[in-house]
């Protein structure tokens, strides 16, 4: 199955899905040179492994109005408004640690005209391993400090 894997992916890529009235329009200060715009009820869906999607709201039209409803897996909507500024949507509530997928999401015009820059996936590696890897050379650099001192008095 298609997926986006972390980075910046254009809306309007392989591995999105598209239900209803989507127009391209051209922007050429936007990262892919265009934006998608959607109908209300116009719908993006696509898989992605990360913990944490974000999307890029853009304007494609004056005034700069428009709402998107995104939602990852079963977990609450968010809703982000045209000139909001780009902040990721959780694959997990705070407090419990996300999987790196994989997670569905969906991206749905509340209020057009709505329009999409781009979809961001992110990461966040696990920092346990980097505790692991601290706490044995902190073991092992006193364990030599220990066996010298030990010498030392031996001598």
């Amino acid at each position: 199955q298609p997926a986006l894997y972390p980075g910046t992916h254009e809306p309007g890529g392989w591995a999105v899905e598209a239900d209803g009235e989507w127009q391209t329009v051209e922007a050429a200060d936007q990262p892919f040179g265009r934006v998608r715009t959607g109908e209300p009820g116009a719908k993006l869906s696509f898989v992605f492994h990360g913990d944490a999607v974000s999307v890029a709201p853009a304007c494609a039209a004056e005034p700069c109005t428009g709402a998107l409803k995104v939602t990852v897996d079963n977990l609450a909507p968010v809703t982000i408004r045209a000139g909001d500024q780009n902040s990721p949507v959780r694959a997990a509530p705070a407090g419990r640690d996300p999987e790196n997928g994989p997670h569905q999401a969906a991206i749905e015009v509340v209020e057009a005209p709505a329009s999409i820059a781009a979809i961001s996936v992110q990461r966040n590696e696990p920092t346990w391993p980097w505790w692991v890897l601290g706490a044995t050379a902190t073991v092992g650099a006193l364990l030599l400090l220990a066996r010298g001192i030990a010498r030392v008095r031996q001598k």
